[in-house]
């Protein structure tokens, strides 16, 4: 437990610098004792085990796939950190006799009243979707209830895990838990026919992970989401800061409710009036398109324009460019040779963008504790012990600092293209401002209809 409590506090300390903010909400539903099985949707594969383990009050017991013990250290040190193999079909047949092992273990965990966690998915992948979910999970909780008399009193709560942005440095988690499942609602149908009672429960897993996290039914619907997330969230978050349900909730838990709703609203268009989208589709990636061209963002068209404010923004960007000159060569000289080598590490991972997040915490980790390290000892070598302490200690702020700066300036930079491109093609820019009226105002129809009909069905 030592051990594991170590490992736990330094990949804690590495998640809250990888990441803006880790969210968790509804954590109360999780019980302090007594056995539990917590089951997460996978879309960020290494990266979810380790944000749930931090975040989640509980020692967790994970089941992972076989190819995670890939040689002798590796299995060591899962063993160790309480992670049981499974044997997949696609990974390995041979095997799959294994995986009764596997079994025994699971049950022998619930039955000491710990916890497990499971990705029933079964593996990662990139578009935002819940796939169909392997029987494992169900099987696993009917079965250890039925090891012993259906008296453990197992439930199992359902995790859905959302990201701002998988890939990027600085970006928002949220974990959404739902209500307990009891495993005794099932014991009825599970008694009278295995086969039913595993997929009724595997169904109601499957049911409460889309309503936790953000469920684009088609792959070929996902790029279309995204756009519209880019051009119209804006404008459903002012209907949203109305709502008197939602207006406690954190902005990150709003992000997602929104994206599940643009999901949920594009498969049901894309069944009702599949003509009307598919030209809507077409309009806003040309429109996405002509923005992108001209280096813009939808959101400085959403605002009146002003030519004149290029020469004002000129010299704002020149002013903060000295003022945080200083700050932003410290950070380069100090912390851009290890950002490089984590962002090297991240686009290896590239032929699976599922493990580009993880792979990029671990190159980070490594690259900057051997950096640091090593410009800590050159300061050491030449001046005292306190001094290189405290240089240590300022590093990653420096870090910080330069990466804000860096991120202020491309907005002031936007916003001086913005005015430069209405001092010489102003024409283009609101005729850009127009179409972009006209996808809002037919997006505007689609959104009264469409909860017209949510209405009706509530």
């Amino acid at each position: 437990m030592i051990f594991y409590n170590l490992i736990k506090l330094i990949i804690k300390f590495a998640i809250e610098l990888f990441f803006d903010e880790v969210e968790v909400h509804r954590d109360e539903y999780i019980p302090k004792e007594g056995p539990l099985i917590i089951a997460a949707n996978h879309p960020s594969s290494i990266m979810d085990a380790l944000v749930v383990a931090v975040k989640t009050p509980r020692k967790i017991h994970y089941i992972g796939h076989s190819g995670l013990f890939s040689n002798s250290i590796k299995s060591r040190f899962l063993f160790a950190m309480g992670i049981i193999p499974v044997y997949r079909r696609e990974d390995n047949p041979e095997k799959m006799e294994d995986n009764e092992d596997m079994f025994r273990a699971a049950y022998k965990i619930l039955e000491d009243g710990k916890c497990i966690g499971i990705f029933p998915e079964g593996t990662s992948q990139t578009d935002r979707k819940i796939l169909k979910l392997k029987t494992g999970t169900a099987r696993i909780a009917l079965g250890a209830e039925k090891q012993n008399d259906f008296n453990l009193d197992l439930s199992i709560i359902p995790l859905g895990l959302y990201f701002t942005a998988r890939h990027r440095f600085r970006s928002k988690v949220l974990l959404n838990f739902g209500r307990p499942i009891p495993i005794s609602e099932f014991k009825d149908s599970y008694e009278k026919d295995e086969y039913e009672g595993v997929h009724k429960l595997n169904d109601r897993i499957s049911d409460e992970l889309v309503k936790l996290t953000v469920n684009v039914k088609k792959s070929e619907y996902n790029d279309f989401v995204t756009d519209l997330e880019k051009i119209y969230k804006a404008n459903l978050k002012v209907d949203l800061d109305e709502d008197e349900q939602l207006q406690s909730k954190s902005d990150i838990f709003k992000d997602m409710f929104l994206s599940q709703q643009l999901a949920d609203a594009v498969t049901y268009y894309m069944e009702k009036n599949p003509d009307g989208v598919n030209a809507l589709m077409k309009d806003v990636k040309n429109y996405i398109l002509k923005i992108d061209r001209l280096n813009l963002h939808d959101s400085q068209l959403q605002r009146d324009l002003n030519k004149a404010n290029v020469g004002r923004r000129s010299w704002k960007i020149i002013f903060w460019s000295i003022i945080g000159f200083p700050i932003w060569v410290t950070g380069l000289l100090t912390n851009y040779i290890p950002y490089k080598f984590a962002e090297y590490i991240g686009k290896k991972s590239g032929y699976d963008e599922t493990k580009t997040s993880s792979a990029l915490m671990i190159g980070g980790g490594i690259g900057f504790l051997f950096y640091y390290s090593l410009e800590t000892l050159l300061v050491y070598t030449y001046f005292t012990a306190f001094i290189a302490l405290s240089f240590l200690l300022t590093l990653p702020f420096i870090g910080f600092a330069a990466l804000a700066y860096m991120k202020k300036l491309r907005y002031r930079w936007r916003m001086w293209n913005l005015s430069l491109t209405l001092l010489t093609n102003k024409n283009i820019v609101k005729k850009l401002q127009l179409e972009r009226r006209s996808i809002i105002r037919r997006l505007d129809l689609f959104k009264e209809d469409y909860l017209k009909v949510i209405n009706q069905a509530g």
